[in-house]
């Protein structure tokens, strides 16, 4: 058998087997063995002379009206498979024209602005990768497939658009975040995706590099053969059908050498670049790593979503142009601080003839400082939980209004009350509530008032009280009505005041009535003088009141006074009665009148016998006068 004679295919599987000891090189390295393969390339393409190839070192212009670049028949109908590349360090697409346009149409659109190699299977970012899109009107439209085929897209002409239009069937997502965890998560799925496509391309690349070799050793036998049947001219001519054979096998091989070491080249540069993105998301992966979670929570990642225009409306309505009312409606905005302000750009609030203002209009407002804890969910839904008042809400303002009053519109800019909301309410609960109107001098100033047809002030225990708390159908919670039971254990009211005034002065705004009752006592203290007066004139005159100085307490009516005890009454110090006084028994130790003592039977202190029967006692002491 005649020896076996090197060709250049052994040049050519030598430098794959190198290129392919190199795919987890580093990119320098494999950067060097990838321009000698394009020059493999250059050579098996000059040597096997396949195919048509067009140079010139100025320029080409293909030109015609209709233009179709592909795997297309003469219809410019697509035969199937093939692929179509265009490389270029700049490469323009002009629709030119008014109506010029370029279309570009496929299931699956990839725009990347990556360095893709001279290979065009590199995908590393430089500091220039930007996609910017310039457009009268920009419309981004997702639709979901409402067949198994799924309809055409539904864009608008561009004149009925202008601006810029994102619209979906499902979600329209904008991030400009950071993350840790997820980003570590993220990051070693990618990995792992990457490792498993890395053993397959190994796998399908092993039976690449084995045709190879048997092709080439092939080849490279038949040239030792043909060397041995040519030695000399006579040989040659006796040989000439065995070598004929041999170039037939040489030029059906060769090209199959060549599709398989196309195969290989481009088997090996994906994994070179896999490994490549391998080598980045370890390098990542260590960065992330780095990343303390709590720090991370903590420290700003200097993201931000930018949103400027004279006038910009969030609104939640579907296609049509409804606002939605279904359950799953709705606008969340969630942050750790949430500002709005009607300010300038300087911080200051808009001027007053801008008539600046944030209007909150709904049928159900809630305002709440409360921290979920201790929750449980139930198929994503909330099922228990714990709500703790925390917090506090804080309003400053000159006028603050709380009303609950119909309103209607009589012209532009010109409002009336209607009437007073039936059944409205204001309710107020906390441990402590306090009102004050206080001046940075910690002095009592201002007004503080009630106007209302029926005030009641309690400080008592309620009657049959519910924790449960009911929620009508728009989830507001209901009042509960509260029935006093007792008076609250050791409650205590106060009114304290330079004058305290009950009742008014004019006529017409009389108060009928005045209590003061408790079970045990009822005191009306002062330490120097108290006054209290019931419908008091300007001249000091009253109908009635009590009136406490250093040296007199008087207690007085112009009709009627009276001073009640359940057990009795004590009086202490000297009491001075100026006019009559009526009672059914009167005991005393010691009587002692100035002018005179008068019954019907006693007369300065003689007791008169009348003891007669029949006889009148008026009779019996005009009788006795004389004794008297």
């Amino acid at each position: 058998m005649a020896d076996k004679k090197r060709t250049i295919l052994s040049d050519y599987y030598e430098l794959i087997v190198k290129y392919k000891g190199l795919a987890e090189a580093a990119q320098k390295e494999l950067e060097e063995c990838r321009k000698e393969m394009r020059q493999m390339k250059a050579d098996i393409i000059n040597r096997v002379n396949d195919g048509q190839y067009l140079w010139d070192d100025k320029r080409i212009v293909i030109s015609a009206p209709e233009i179709v670049i592909g795997n297309v028949n003469k219809n410019g109908e697509f035969k199937g498979g093939g692929r179509v590349v265009i490389v270029g360090n700049a490469v323009n697409l002009n629709g030119v024209g008014p109506a010029g346009s370029v279309v570009t149409k496929a299931p699956a659109i990839f725009q990347m602005a990556v360095n893709p190699g001279n290979d065009g299977l590199s995908e590393t970012v430089e500091q220039i990768s930007s996609i910017i899109s310039l457009a009268r009107g920009v419309k981004l439209e997702s639709q979901s497939p409402i067949n198994v085929d799924g309809y055409g897209a539904t864009f608008l002409p561009p004149s009925d658009f202008k601006g810029i239009t994102f619209t979906s069937d499902t979600e329209v997502d904008i991030f400009a975040s950071q993350t840790n965890e997820k980003k570590k998560s993220a990051l070693n799925g990618y990995k792992t995706t990457l490792t498993n496509s890395k053993q397959q391309f190994e796998q399908s690349l092993s039976p690449l590099m084995d045709n190879m070799l048997i092709i080439k050793d092939a080849i490279e036998d038949a040239a030792g053969e043909s060397d041995a049947l040519t030695d000399d001219d006579d040989l040659t001519k006796t040989n000439i059908m065995a070598l004929d054979e041999l170039n037939t096998l040489a030029s059906t091989t060769i090209p199959t050498f060549v599709g398989e070491a196309y195969k290989a080249m481009y088997n090996i540069s994906v994994l070179a670049e896999q490994n490549r993105k391998i080598t980045c998301i370890n390098k990542e992966l260590e960065e992330v790593n780095k990343v303390d979670a709590e720090k991370f929570q903590k420290e700003s990642t200097k993201t931000r979503i930018n949103m400027m225009a004279e006038n910009i409306g969030i609104v939640s309505m579907d296609g049509e142009g409804h606002i939605r009312t279904n359950p799953e409606a709705g606008i969340v905005i969630q942050g750790n601080k949430i500002n709005m302000c009607s300010m300038t750009e300087k911080g200051c609030l808009t001027p007053e003839e801008a008539k600046g203002n944030i209007s909150i209009g709904s049928r159900n407002i809630n305002l709440s400082t409360t921290d979920l804890t201790d929750p449980t969910y139930e198929n994503s839904q909330l099922k228990t939980a714990k709500f703790t008042a925390v917090g506090t809400v804080n309003i400053n303002s000159k006028t603050l209004n709380i009303r609950a009053v119909d309103t209607e519109q009589t012209d532009k800019d010109k409002f009336k009350e209607s009437k007073l909301v039936e059944g409205s309410e204001v309710n107020i609960r906390a441990e402590k509530v306090k009102i004050k109107t206080i001046n940075e001098q910690g002095k009592s100033v201002g007004k503080f008032s009630v106007n209302s047809q029926k005030i009641s002030m309690k400080s008592t225990d309620i009657k049959e009280y519910k924790t449960d708390i009911e929620l009508d159908e728009q989830g507001n919670i209901k009042p509960q009505k509260m029935n006093s039971e007792k008076v609250a254990a050791d409650s205590e009211m106060l009114l304290l005041s330079d004058k305290i005034n009950i009742g008014f002065k004019k006529e017409e705004m009389t108060a009928n009535t005045l209590d003061l009752y408790g079970k045990e006592n009822c005191n009306l203290l002062s330490e120097q003088k108290f006054a209290l007066y019931l419908n008091k004139d300007k001249d000091d005159s009253a109908v009635a009141g009590i009136v406490v100085t250093d040296n007199l307490t008087k207690v007085f009516s112009t009709k009627q006074t009276r001073i009640m005890g359940k057990e009795g009454i004590t009086v202490n110090g000297e009491t001075t009665l100026e006019s009559k006084l009526n009672g059914k028994t009167i005991e005393c130790e010691n009587l002692n009148a100035s002018k005179a003592v008068k019954a019907p039977n006693i007369t300065d202190g003689v007791l008169v016998d009348s003891s007669k029967p029949g006889e009148d006692p008026k009779e019996t002491i005009k009788k006795n006068e004389s004794k008297i």
